[in-house]
């Protein structure tokens, strides 16, 4: 799999540098069991509020802000090798925010909830029912306290 990531922020606020967040995402996808081929690609964009807002809008019916969006698009029928096959949006103010309104929280940690909780998405986990989402904190918890995502982590 390839990764490829983006910031659209006015301030840019990376929590690893680029290769080393590259290998994060790849190693939790591998964790979580998401498959892709050689040449599939996840895109991970760190975007502001106000295109989180409008991609929740537009393409969820949700108008309402949220932390982190995936898209799979490997079951579309237009999907083809070297497309992207998993989309993620993840907005680093609500991070910041979240961890600035508890300070049992760090910013790093919760983007890096976010990636996962993003992958798990992709890889097929739901988090809809109360049975879903102790399934997806489950496992959450388990990828963020492997061994090789601490070391990349640090």
């Amino acid at each position: 799999m390839k990764v490829t990531c983006s910031w659209q922020l006015r301030k840019k606020r990376a929590i690893l540098n680029r290769r080393k967040l590259k290998d994060l995402i790849i190693a939790i996808a591998e964790l979580a069991g998401l498959e892709l081929g050689a040449d599939e690609v996840i895109s991970v964009n760190f975007i502001g509020p106000r295109t989180m807002r409008r991609i929740n809008r537009e393409f969820l019916n949700h108008d309402y802000l949220t932390d982190v969006i995936c898209f799979n698009y490997k079951n579309d029928s237009a999907f083809s090798d070297n497309d992207i096959a998993v989309e993620i949006f993840i907005s680093p103010d609500i991070a910041e925010e979240r961890a600035t309104d508890n300070p049992k929280l760090k910013y790093e940690s919760e983007l890096l909830l976010y990636l996962v909780h993003a992958v798990l998405h992709a890889a097929g986990f739901k988090d809809k029912t109360p049975e879903d989402k102790k399934r997806m904190r489950r496992n959450e918890k388990r990828i963020i306290n492997n061994s090789k995502i601490i070391n990349l982590f640090q």
